[in-house]
This record gives C-alpha cells, sequence and structure tokens, in this order.
C-alpha cells in the first residue's frame, strides 16, 4: 500500500539552529571595549570591565584581543542581577545539595553575558519514505510503503554559536522575542560580558541541518496513521533563506566540582533557567542513616506494642 502526503506540514518554528558565521574580524569597535582570550579554555570575550580571569574556567592567563561586535545585534537584558541570584538559590537551595553549589564565591561569579547565536529561516523538502505495519490477528501483521512529498517552513530558527554551552541546554530557555534586538551600542556591555562564536562554517551547518531535519521527522511520523512506523529513505533537502548574527542575553556562572562543570544558565528576557547539580555524599550517607533509624525505630515500636 502507497500512502502519499503532499505538504504534509508547515511549520513555523521558533527555535532551531543556524547557519555559517562570518571570519572573524580584528577591528575593535571601541576603544572602552576590553576583549580579551583565555589561553586554557580559549573563550574570546569582551566588556566594558577590565577583567582578571576568564568568565567560563576562572583562568588567569589572559591576553589582549580585539573582537568586532558591530555586525550582529543584542537583545537587551529584562531581567535583573536580583532576578538571576534569587533563581540560582532556588535551583541549589536542596540540602542534598553539595556545599560547592552555596557559597558567597559562587554567587558573587553570576556574570551578566550575551552569547552568540545565529537567527535564520529554512526550508525543508523533498521525499521521505516510511515503512509502516499493523497487528491485525495475534500471528499477523499488515505492512505498508509510505510516501511523503514534504514542505517545511521554519522561521526565527535559533542556533547557539558557543561550543562550550551546551545545544541541549542553551535550546532548553533560549526563546526569545527577536523584534526587541537593537543594533550594538557601548552600553550595551555595561556590567556585561559577551562571548564571541567559535565555531566553523561546518559545525554550525551540522548543527542546523540536523536540528531541523530531526523535527521534520517527528513531525512526519506523528502523522503516520500506524501503529508501527519505521524510516526507510529519507531524500529531503535543508535550505538555508536568510542568516544573521545576534547576541542573546543570558546569566551564568559555571561551578568547577569533581572536576566537572556546572553551569547555571537562565535566559536574561523570560527568566527561564536550568542548572545539573550534583548531590553531596556526605548528606546523602547522613539522610539514608536518618531514614534507616526512623523506618527500623518504627517498626521496633510497631512489633513490641502489636
Amino acid at each position: 500500500m502507497n500512502d502519499t502526503n503532499n505538504g504534509i506540514v508547515e511549520d513555523n518554528y521558533s527555535n532551531i539552529g543556524a547557519l555559517e558565521p562570518e571570519e572573524d574580524t580584528v577591528t575593535t569597535t571601541s576603544s572602552n571595549v576590553n576583549s580579551y582570550t583565555c589561553n586554557d579554555c580559549k573563550c574570546v570575550f569582551s566588556s566594558n570591565l577590565a577583567a582578571n580571569k576568564c568568565i567560563m574556567c576562572n583562568s588567569t592567563n589572559l591576553s589582549n584581543n580585539e573582537v568586532n561586535l558591530s555586525t550582529a545585534k543584542f537583545i537587551p537584558f529584562f531581567r535583573t542581577m536580583d532576578n538571576a541570584i534569587s533563581e540560582y538559590k532556588y535551583k541549589v537551595k536542596n540540602i542534598m545539595v553539595s556545599r560547592a553549589f552555596k557559597g558567597k564565591k559562587v554567587i558573587n561569579n553570576i556574570k551578566k553575558v550575551y552569547l552568540p547565536a545565529y537567527l535564520l529561516d529554512a526550508n525543508v523538502k523533498g521525499q521521505v519514505r516510511f515503512f509502516g505495519a499493523d497487528k491485525i490477528g495475534k500471528d499477523e501483521t499488515r505492512k505498508y510503503e509510505l510516501v511523503y512529498d514534504s514542505n517545511f517552513d521554519f522561521n526565527n530558527v535559533l542556533v547557539n554559536g558557543y561550543s562550550k554551552i551546551d545545544d541541549d541546554l542553551f535550546n532548553g530557555i533560549c526563546t526569545y522575542q527577536y523584534d526587541k534586538a537593537v543594533p550594538f551600542t557601548e552600553d550595551l556591555l555595561n556590567d556585561t560580558y559577551s562571548i564571541s562564536y567559535d565555531l566553523v562554517p561546518l559545525e554550525v551547518s551540522n548543527k542546523v541541518n540536523n536540528r531541523v531535519m530531526r523535527h521534520c521527522l517527528n513531525e512526519i511520523r506523528s502523522n503516520i496513521p500506524h501503529s508501527l512506523k519505521k524510516l526507510h529513505k529519507n531524500d529531503m533537502d535543508v535550505q538555508i533563506k536568510d542568516n544573521n548574527k545576534i547576541y542573546v542575553p543570558v546569566y551564568l556562572v559555571n561551578v568547577k566540582h569533581n572536576n566537572k562543570d556546572h553551569i547555571f544558565l537562565m535566559n536574561g528576557q523570560t527568566g527561564n533557567s536550568y542548572m545539573k547539580v550534583e548531590l553531596s555524599g556526605i548528606a546523602i550517607a547522613i539522610f539514608s542513616i536518618v531514614l534507616f533509624a526512623v523506618v527500623f525505630g518504627c517498626a521496633f515500636l510497631f512489633a513490641y506494642f502489636l
């Protein structure tokens, strides 16, 4: 059986990938903007502030750099540092969370940061084939070949432009009102940092292709009216219609614990946030002992008075 659906979905999806970064320049936007390269983690960042530590790894091994920020737009911050501190404290308030996440030093290291991203429109078009099947009896299955000629449009697709921030973390909180974006001015970097793009064109292209294609296939699969469905052949192509640099606002702190990076990220416009913390081994042990004592005591009293 051959099921065909022309233009199965036309989708305005507002938070997926992006394309190729432009070549870096060495032109400063202003003598008041300080730019640095961390010689350890290779982070390149800029600010009106003077810096003696890397904002990602806290290394003091910095060298001066020059970065051109005038080619991109910036979405201004709407949430305050007080909002970010309150949100961070809420994330780590559990008594089981390691004390390494709770000190004043960590909270004082939360920074306002503009992360680099790419904003684009994309089209995914072409044919895709699935095998479908339905069980119609205990030992009988009816099989189908499913062919879909599809055409997906994506508007305002956003992709992470910095390799040290996990894409799932970025995509989980970074949804913005793009009409709020403004051209670069020095005031945007008052008490604020911007991190430069560090991806090569192929890396960015792969990100947008994989993410957009995954969404298309999931959308098609969800429209297949059979209980079993398996991708057989995908001939869809991704075309990028537009590609613009944009810096998005976040509050960021990287807590290093047990040789791992634990990044707190909060959307500077909406307040959405995420952080994966580690529980304290000592707290877990104490909790386990107390829980065992309570359960054992209750069981003993129950048996004694029964």
